[in-house]
C-alpha cells in the first residue's frame, strides 16, 4: 500500500496506481497555491498543502499514477504542473513551475500511465488554429468557475466571449479570419436553439476568403417565419431552408457554399460577393446553375436583384482575390469579356506564358501583379530581384510575339479611372497591329 508521509492526510489506497519513478516531483496548481508531491519508491510526500481538501486529495492521488518509460532513469528531477487531469512538463527548473501554462504540451493521465497530448484547449500547431474551450468542457475537466476567473485575469486564458477561451499565444499568432473562426466555434456552443451557420461565418467554417467582409458578428439562420434579431456578438436570420442547403463540417451545423453564397451577395456589395463567389465555384467546383437554384427562396426579398448580378459575374476560374476585384473593374469599362488563365504559344507551338486576362480579339494581355508585389508567385523562398526579371523576360517575349500588357496593382483596383485610361491607351496603340503571332489555348468556364 502507498503511504502518505504528510500528517494529519489521509492514506492513498493501494489500487490508485504503482509508483516507478523515483525522486520525481510534480506540484500542482491550486488556487494560486501549490501542492508539491515528491514521489520515491512506493511513497508520495506532500510537501506543501492545497487551499481546498478535496483538491488536495485528488491531486496526491493523480501524482501517484503511472509514469512513462522516457522518466525513468533520469538523473535530474523534471517539474510539472497538474491541472484538470493534465499534466504539463515545464522542465527542469522549479521555478518554471509557477508560470507555466499548458499550453507547452505535456503529458495526459491514463489508466495506464502518461502519453504525450495536444492540449484539450484545443490548440492545433501545425495551423495555429484554435478551438476555443467552452466553460461547460472545464468544468468537466475539474476546474471550477473561480479558477476560470482567475485564469482570465492572469491571462493564462483568453475569454473570446463569455464561456468561451482559448490559449492567448495562439490567438495572438492569428490572423483576422483565423480570429474570426474562433468566434464562430464558441457562439456556435452558446446557441439556445437549432441553427444552421449561415453567411460569413459559414464561409469562414468552409475556408473561403472573407476579404471585405464584416467579422464582428457570427450569423446563423433558423427556419422560421419571423423572430431574426441582432446582438453584440450573433445574428439570427430567419429564412426557409432545404434539407440540401445544410451539410455538416465537424461539430457545426452550417448551410452548403453555395447557398452561403446566395445569402453573402444579398448582403454585401459587389465585389465582395464575386471574390468569395468565385472561391466557392472554384474550392467546390459549383456551377452557375447551383448558386441560381440556391437563391431561390429569396425571390422577392430585399437584396435579390443584387444577388442575381453578383452571380452572373461569378467565375470560378479567378485564382486570387485581386483577379476577382479585378474582373468586378474591367466589367465597367467598355471592354469585352476577357479570357482567364490563357496559355500563350509562339509560333512553333512552344509555351511562353500563362496569363490572366486576355482579349485575343484586341491583341491585349492583363496581369494583375498582386503575386509581385509581395516578392514571388509561385517560389516563396526565391529573391525578389529575381523574381522581377523572370517577369521582365515573359513579358518581353510577349510583346514579342505582338501582344500589349497591361499591369495594374492592388492600388489601381481602388481608381478605376486610372484602368481605364491605360487600356484605352492600349486599344489605340494596338487598333491598327496585325493579330500577334501564335496560339492561345483558353481555360474552359465552369458551366
Amino acid at each position: 500500500m502507498l503511504s502518505e508521509c504528510h500528517p494529519g492526510r489521509p492514506t492513498v489506497r493501494a489500487d490508485v496506481a504503482h509508483v516507478s519513478a523515483r525522486g520525481a516531483r510534480f506540484s500542482a496548481r491550486r488556487t494560486f497555491q501549490y501542492a508539491a508531491y515528491e514521489i520515491v519508491g512506493n511513497s508520495v510526500r506532500c510537501r506543501t498543502t492545497c487551499a481546498r481538501r478535496n483538491e488536495h486529495r485528488r491531486d496526491r492521488a493523480f501524482a501517484a499514477a503511472n509514469v512513462d518509460e522516457s522518466f525513468r532513469g533520469g538523473r535530474r528531477a523534471r517539474f510539472f504542473l497538474v491541472r484538470g487531469g493534465l499534466l504539463a512538463d515545464v522542465g527542469a527548473r522549479r521555478q518554471n513551475v509557477r508560470g507555466a501554462t499548458l499550453s507547452t504540451g505535456g503529458w495526459l493521465c491514463t489508466g495506464g500511465g502518461f502519453r504525450r497530448f495536444e492540449p484539450w484547449v484545443g490548440v492545433h500547431y501545425g495551423r495555429m488554429e484554435a478551438l476555443p474551450v467552452q466553460r461547460c468542457e472545464a468544468l468537466a475537466k475539474g476546474f471550477s468557475d473561480g479558477e476560470l476567473r482567475r485564469l482570465t485575469a492572469q491571462r493564462s486564458w483568453l475569454r473570446v466571449r463569455p464561456g468561451s477561451y482559448v490559449l492567448p499565444e495562439a490567438y495572438g499568432a492569428m490572423d483576422r479570419e483565423a480570429r474570426y473562426q474562433v468566434l464562430v466555434h464558441a457562439t456556435a456552443g452558446h446557441l439556445s436553439a437549432p441553427a444552421a451557420i449561415s453567411h460569413q461565418s459559414s464561409a469562414a467554417v468552409h475556408g473561403l476568403p472573407l476579404w471585405g467582409l464584416p467579422l464582428d458578428r457570427v450569423h446563423v439562420t433558423r427556419q422560421r417565419s419571423s423572430g431574426g434579431h441582432r446582438g453584440k456578438h450573433l445574428h439570427v436570420h430567419c429564412a426557409p431552408v432545404r434539407d440540401a442547403d445544410v451539410t455538416q463540417v465537424g461539430s457545426l451545423l452550417v448551410l452548403s457554399p453555395a447557398r452561403t453564397i446566395a445569402d453573402i451577395a444579398r448582403t454585401v456589395g459587389l465585389q465582395e460577393a464575386v471574390v468569395i463567389g468565385d472561391a466557392a465555384g472554384r474550392q467546390f467546383g459549383i456551377s452557375h446553375e447551383s448558386f441560381c437554384q440556391a437563391l431561390t427562396y429569396a425571390a422577392g426579398r430585399p437584396g435579390y436583384r443584387a444577388a442575381l448580378r453578383a452571380i452572373g459575374l461569378l467565375d470560378g476560374r479567378s485564382e486570387s482575390v485581386g483577379e476577382s476585384r479585378s474582373r468586378v473593374v474591367l466589367s465597367a469599362l467598355d471592354l469585352p469579356v476577357p479570357e482567364l488563365q490563357t496559355t500563350i504559344l509562339d509560333d512553333a507551338g512552344r509555351f511562353v506564358a500563362r496569363v490572366d486576362f486576355c482579349f485575343e480579339e484586341r491583341g491585349i494581355i492583363g496581369e494583375f501583379d498582386g503575386k509581385v508585389k509581395y516578392g514571388g508567385d509561385l517560389n516563396p523562398n526565391e529573391n525578389p530581384a529575381t523574381t522581377l526579371y523572370r517577369e521582365k523576360l515573359r513579358e518581353d517575349l510577349l510583346r514579342d510575339l505582338g501582344w500589349e500588357v497591361v499591369r495594374w496593382t492592388w492600388s489601381d483596383l481602388d481608381t478605376p479611372t486610372i484602368l481605364d485610361t491605360r487600356f484605352r491607351r492600349a486599344v489605340a496603340r494596338t487598333a491598327h497591329r496585325p493579330r500577334p503571332i501564335g496560339s492561345t489555348i483558353h481555360l474552359p468556364r465552369t458551366k
